[in-house]
């Protein structure tokens, strides 16, 4: 009522917002669309994206809490295509690295929604589209810095599935790409013309397995102790993260992972199989920022100007 009273829009916007949060944490579903509708009428007539992006991404929580999957995913389709419009407009790569970090929320929220839909039409294809966000959450920046270290303008970010696709097929190559969240967690399985979305734990309890593990090998028992304690939450960590994957996985001398969160500091050659065999026994496994930034980076780097002969 301030922010009204005083002219001031984007603060009215701003305010709004926040009684919508407010109110859908009271249970009052009604009252709390009412506010974030009111919130981007003006946000969008004022020209606040910022604002306008909080309003749907709370509306798209509401409707995630009634289940109503569709109304959320095209909420935040909206958001996250405004999100990249904005971040178009950040002058540098490092500061466009930062301003989708600060906000990627919106993607993880997209990516539960997707995940609920598939589970409910598993033929519709929306596995392939999490895949692609979760692609679009994370390369994006990093092709740009790519660029420009190149001396290379901005490129759009090649298909995600097609550069999986070609990463998978170069021999007996299993992709495995990770995105955490704190409601729920994504497995992407690529191999050869195979693709599979498997969901896993929440974030908070891979860290927490992930943590105590690498506490367990970072500090080896002392001497005369039992020195295979660590064997037991290997094969643990292996079910949680690889479980939903012992088909491909089993059958793949080559293991590209994408990883996500905590699990950067995973090293995942010490997790032992249901054969009881830690994975670098059976096969390699290379490690990558993203499938879009493996697949630039593997193309050749044009230099330019002209080519010279070599004189003996």
């Amino acid at each position: 009522e301030l922010a009204k009273g005083t002219k001031l829009p984007l603060q009215q916007a701003e305010a709004l917002e926040l009684m919508g949060r407010c109110y859908a944490r009271m249970g009052r579903g009604g009252e709390a669309k009412a506010r974030f509708d009111q919130a981007i009428e003006i946000a969008d007539a004022v020209g606040s994206p910022e604002a306008a992006l909080a309003a749907r991404r709370g509306l798209a929580s509401l409707a995630r809490a009634g289940h109503r999957w569709r109304d959320a995913y095209g909420l935040l389709r909206t958001a996250i295509s405004r999100l990249e419009q904005m971040r178009a407009t950040v002058p540098t790569p490092e500061l466009r690295m930062s301003y989708l970090r600060d906000r990627a929320g919106a993607y993880e929220d997209m990516l539960e929604v997707l995940e609920a839909l598939d589970r409910r039409e598993p033929a519709a294809g929306w596995g392939h589209q999490a895949f692609a966000y979760a692609e679009r959450a994370r390369a994006r920046a990093f092709l740009d810095l790519l660029a420009e270290s190149r001396g290379q303008g901005p490129e759009a970010a090649p298909a995600p599935l097609d550069a999986a696709g070609a990463q998978a097929q170069a021999g007996e190559t299993t992709m495995l790409e990770y995105a955490l969240g704190d409601r729920v967690s994504l497995l992407w399985v690529v191999s050869g013309r195979q693709f599979r979305m498997v969901r896993l734990p929440a974030r908070p309890l891979i860290d927490e397995e992930v943590r105590a593990f690498r506490e367990l090998i970072a500090n080896p028992p002392p001497p005369g102790a039992d020195s295979g304690q660590w064997r037991a939450p290997a094969r643990h960590l292996w079910n949680t993260l690889l479980g939903g994957a012992d088909r491909e996985t089993a059958r793949s001398g080559k293991w590209i992972i994408i990883p996500d969160g905590v699990l950067y500091y995973l090293p995942f050659e010490t997790l032992i199989s249901p054969a009881e065999r830690c994975v670098l026994e059976d096969h390699t496994v290379v490690y990558a920022p993203s499938v879009s930034a493996l697949s630039r980076l593997k193309r050749p780097v044009d230099v330019g100007g002209p080519k010279k002969e070599l004189l003996a």
